[in-house]
């Protein structure tokens, strides 16, 4: 056994198995539907932001 290694977690589902494996630091879930497109419309959004001065524009959504 290693120490400081955490070993992957396995969660099995009636239609297909989930994989989560937890690196250091990070949290990441493994779905085998991930290339899919989205399933509703409008659930994709594009934000552009810039660093100086610390400006996001958002050109989908609801108005702020």
């Amino acid at each position: 056994m290693v120490p400081f290694v955490k070993l992957p977690t396995v969660q099995l589902r009636p239609t297909a198995s989930v994989v989560q494996v937890r690196p250091p630091g990070f949290s990441v879930a493994v779905y085998p539907v991930t290339a899919l497109p989205p399933l509703e419309y409008g659930s994709a959004h594009d934000t552009v932001a810039v660093a100086f001065p610390a400006d996001a524009d958002t050109d989908a959504g609801a108005d702020a």
